[in-house]
């Protein structure tokens, strides 16, 4: 059985020409008897730090969090290393699923852009499941807000895991989605680190993310040499599909049952990540 951490993120001002406000998703994927091995790796790498006990970390701490003050450059860059490599010794799988909030939904039945890569974010892991022929259950970070808010959240959850999504019904995900606290969990504190590193390096941000970001690339669920469609989903594809080129290195994409060479000329992109 696998388990999925998964955390969200968003960005309001993407640096990039013609990017708008995006929301992603996001985490990895745990074989489930490295789950207590690797939180305690994490709880030990954090202590090696200097973390308080129980202190969280975060790709953007908050100025309430000790990591903000006490863990600066190149210390904070070698801390975050030290979590990749981790997650990688205990052989576990990077996803990432991001969309334009601007323009029309992957999903028509999607009321909001944050259900709408809940979704996608949802075809992806099935798909991952099927491959692995194994089993899995969705762990989130709890929903900000009231009791309402999150339960808002799971309810769009599970009834997508009951009617699946226009591309297909899902058949290996454990029927539940949990919730917890994001302190309690230093795995999910790894998933906010993987999600929010990655939706900076997508939409710009070029001092932190592009110098730890080969450290998270090789995580990234791949098939075939590519990630794009795989382990990393940009939505609307006419528009970010050359990302998974300029930015995640892939060669081809694959729609249906062909193969496409990139950067392809007839959607945007189509010269460099910073060029519309």
């Amino acid at each position: 059985m696998h388990i999925f951490f998964v955390d969200d993120s968003s960005q309001s001002k993407p640096t990039r020409p013609k990017m708008g406000r995006m929301v992603a998703i996001g985490g990895l994927v745990v074989s489930s008897d490295h789950v207590r091995p690797l939180e305690f790796q994490l709880d030990q790498i954090c202590s090696d730090h200097g973390f308080p006990p129980k202190e969280v970390f975060k790709w953007s701490p908050g100025r309430e969090h000790w990591m903000r003050g006490n863990l600066l450059h190149e210390a904070r860059r070698d801390f975050q290393i030290a979590v990749l490599s981790a997650i990688a010794e205990h052989e576990c799988k990077a996803v990432f699923v991001a969309e334009d909030a601007g323009c029309s939904p992957a999903e028509g039945s999607s009321t909001t852009p944050e259900i709408d890569v809940v979704k996608l974010l949802i075809e992806r892991v099935d798909w991952f499941l099927s491959n692995a022929d194994s089993h899995g259950l969705i762990i989130c970070d709890r929903p900000g807000g009231d009791h309402r808010t999150e339960e808002s959240f799971l309810l769009h959850c599970l009834e997508t895991l009951r009617t699946g999504t226009e591309c297909l019904t899902p058949e290996r995900i454990v029927m539940s989605v949990l919730t917890s606290p994001y302190s309690l969990s230093r795995i999910l504190q790894a998933a906010d680190l993987i999600t929010s590193c990655t939706l900076a390096y997508v939409t710009g941000e070029s001092n932190f993310a592009p110098r730890l970001f080969p450290h998270l690339s090789p995580l990234l669920i791949r098939e075939r040499g590519r990630t794009g469609g795989v382990g990393v989903k940009l939505h609307p594809f006419r528009k970010y599909g050359n990302f998974y080129h300029w930015l995640f290195g892939d060669e081809h994409y694959v729609r249906g049952n062909c193969g496409h060479r990139l950067p392809l000329d007839s959607i945007a992109f189509s010269k460099s990540p910073d060029e519309y």
